[in-house]
Order: C-alpha cells, then structure tokens, then sequence
C-alpha cells in the first residue's frame, strides 16, 4: 500500500545502515513498475533536497534502520513460473503481477508476463488482464506445477 526511498549510509548488509532521510507515498491501485519508478525519482529529489538541506545546517540525526523500515527484496529475485499468469489466482494477484512487470519503454530486468492460449505462448498485458477479468479465462491452458518449478528454477539461474 506504500512505497518509498530511503537516503542511508551504506554498509555491507544491503538497507541496514542508519537512514539519513525518507519519503513514503501511497502505491495508486493501478500502479506499475514504471510508474513506481517515477514516484521514487521524485520522492528521491524531494529527499535529497531536505537531506542536503540538513547537511549545511548540521542537523543530521541519522536513526536506526530496522526490518520494519520494509521488506528486502534480492535485486535478482524473479517472478515464479517466469512470470508465468496462472488465471486460477484471484484476477487482482494476476493484474498485480502484469503491473510489476511492466517497464514501459524501458528494459525490464525480471521478465514479461505470460500464459499458455490454445497451447502457444502469449504475451499478458494490460489489455488481456481486462478481458479475462471481463469474460473469464476461458481458451487459457492450465500450466503443471512441475513445469512452472522448473521455468522458475531457469530463470533464478539465468
């Protein structure tokens, strides 16, 4: 439900040295990956501007990170079933899953969405995450959990 920056002094363990300035904002419902993006680089401005601000005023008061600060997430940690879109999911986990991987024009480092459609593989958008939620899934095949084990298996060595 919210997303943010955090302006911190590194250490060796990611996002635990003391953080110097924060800005939280709401995550919109119909947020994506590259909209995300836009909000942090604006809330990282808005940051760096208060954190510099208190660097020439000497004012400083770095506190504690600690695990409620928010979850880690590995930089390399991919979408199981290689971002497969398992339909039988509730339609908001599909939808959600269809707009963190959408990178807009940019490159996207996790992979694209997908399903099996009369046994070929097609490309899940926005478009098709509206037509299913619409009129169901019917047409998409079921993935066996055996193959999306292994696609994720893949994809964590890729």
């Amino acid at each position: 439900r919210q997303h943010g920056i955090t302006w911190h002094i590194a250490t060796p363990e990611v996002d635990r040295g003391a953080i110097l300035e924060q800005e939280l904002f709401d995550v919109d419902a119909d947020d994506s990956a590259l909209t995300l993006n836009a909000k942090c680089y604006e809330a990282g401005a808005l940051a760096f501007e208060r954190l510099l601000a208190s660097m020439l005023a000497n004012t400083v008061a770095p506190r504690p990170a600690t695990l409620a600060d928010g979850p880690e997430f590995g930089r390399r940690q991919r979408p199981a079933g290689a971002g497969h879109v398992d339909w039988r999911r509730p339609i908001d986990e599909c939808d959600a899953l269809v707009r963190a991987l959408d990178f807009g024009p940019y490159d996207n480092p996790l992979g694209l969405p997908w399903a099996m459609r009369d046994g070929r593989v097609v490309r899940v958008n926005r478009q098709v995450v509206a037509h299913v939620r619409e009129n169901g899934a019917a047409g998409f095949d079921t993935v066996p959990a055996d193959v999306l084990d292994r696609l994720s298996a893949l994809h964590a060595r890729w």
